[in-house]
Formats: structure tokens, C-alpha cells, sequence
């Protein structure tokens, strides 16, 4: 009688206490290995993306083998959209040619084709409704789009 009693005590606390928050695994595949610095940037909302200065939380990694992955932890559930760019001359910032056109390579959460514009938020967007969740990335440079 008393193993019932516990076992419905321990199921309902664990259905009570389901967690509300999840960790986001970027993986993104380099176009230039070996060059410069990849930055990674997380953005929770659209007043902010994808500028990269505003962003929930960003990471700056050696871009030295042919894919690289960062895991942003404890993040609340919602919506979130990822900006990628591997910084060639390490520089710190996103080069552009005369035009405005980015001269090295870049990429958004779900891989939007963006030749002539940045993504809106919407088009980048994903919820993080789990516990892991896995964001596959392909960084390519403004031609390759």
C-alpha cells in the first residue's frame, strides 16, 4: 500500500515540476576553414535581429575545422532566431563591400536564401520547446546564395 502511495506522490511532483527551459545546439559548417572567427548570436526577438551588438547571448569561436557547434544553456522557452558570420580578418564585425554587400560569409537559423536582404525575424525564428534542440547552420558567402 505504502509503494503506491509513493509512486503517485513522485509522478504527480514530477508532472508539477516540468522544466521550462532548454538548451539550443548551433552546428555550423564553415565555408573557409581555417580562416578568421566564427560569432554566433541568439536574438529573442525581432527588435533586436540581427544586429549582433543586441543580441540575448553571443560567442566568438576559432573557426578551425570544417564545422564548429556552440550549446546556448538554461534558455526560457519561446522563440528564438540565430545570426551566424565567420569573420575572416578578424575584425570584429561583418564586412560589406561598397555596395552594402557582406564580403564574408554569413547564415540564419532555417537557412533563409538572403542574397539582397537580411531575413526578417519571422523567417529566421524557431521555438525552443524542449529540452535540446539542434540548429543546424551552412554559412556561404553572398555568390553562394
Amino acid at each position: 500500500m505504502m509503494s503506491i502511495f509513493w509512486s503517485v506522490f513522485f509522478a504527480a511532483f514530477a508532472l508539477g515540476n516540468e522544466s521550462t527551459t532548454g538548451n539550443i545546439t548551433v552546428v555550423a559548417k564553415i565555408a573557409e576553414p581555417g580562416q578568421g572567427q566564427v560569432h554566433i548570436a541568439l536574438f529573442r526577438d525581432a527588435a533586436s535581429f540581427p544586429k549582433n551588438k543586441e543580441a540575448c547571448q553571443g560567442i566568438k569561436l576559432p573557426a578551425e575545422a570544417a564545422s564548429l557547434q556552440h550549446t546556448f544553456r538554461g534558455l526560457p522557452f519561446g522563440t528564438y532566431a540565430v545570426a551566424v558570420f565567420q569573420d575572416l580578418n578578424s575584425n570584429g564585425k561583418l564586412d560589406r563591400n561598397f555596395f552594402g554587400i557582406p564580403s564574408e560569409p554569413y547564415a540564419f537559423s532555417n537557412n533563409p536564401v538572403v542574397k539582397w536582404q537580411e531575413p526578417t525575424f519571422q523567417e529566421a525564428a524557431f521555438v525552443l520547446n524542449q529540452a535540446q534542440m539542434q540548429i543546424d547552420i551552412q554559412l556561404k558567402s553572398w555568390k553562394n546564395y
